[in-house]
């Protein structure tokens, strides 16, 4: 058990310091000696994310959340892979998972916001954007990305005061 922690502490590292392939590693022998060790999934898929590898962060993460449904970081990640892959749906629940835990929330709430506006429900994105901005008044992409819900449902002063509000920051 002391080694299984050793190794995945070397594993995180590994992660931390952008060598995902070295963490894959790592995480490929644990997961041939203990194949339900879910911290190994989670660090694999991380990995798999921060290289681009997104069906098998998705592979890895949907391993360990909803498994873990108090490890929020995994459902972020695991919404932001299926959003990446354009798979809109699947996205949903994890993403309001994670907005849930105060860490991520912004980070979360972000995703959620693009998921649900790709999803065509706009309404439900706007109301994402303006929770961002209660959170993190200066969160340029937020505004900007509501001042264009806004102008499309026809609200055009509000969408000004958004954009000149980007502009100017």
């Amino acid at each position: 058990m002391k080694e299984t922690r050793h190794q995945l502490g070397l594993a995180a590292q590994h992660l931390q310091s952008g060598d995902g392939l070295g963490c894959q590693t790592i995480c490929n022998e644990l997961l041939s000696q203990n194949p339900g060790l879910l911290a190994a999934y989670n660090l694999r898929g991380l990995a798999a994310a921060q290289r681009g590898e997104h069906a098998a962060a998705i592979r890895d993460l949907s391993r360990v959340w909803p498994a873990q449904a108090l490890n929020k970081q995994a459902a972020l990640w695991l919404g932001r892979q299926y959003r990446i892959q354009g798979e809109y749906a699947q996205a949903l629940a994890p993403l309001q998972a994670a907005a849930t835990e105060k860490m991520l929330e912004v980070d979360a709430r972000y995703e959620l916001a693009r998921v649900l506006t790709r999803l065509r429900r706009s309404t439900e994105a706007r109301e994402q954007y303006q929770l961002i901005l209660a959170l993190q008044p200066a969160h340029g992409d937020a505004a900007a990305n509501l001042a264009s819900l806004l102008e499309r449902a026809n609200r055009l002063a509000e969408a000004e005061v958004l954009a000149d509000r980007v502009l100017q920051a």
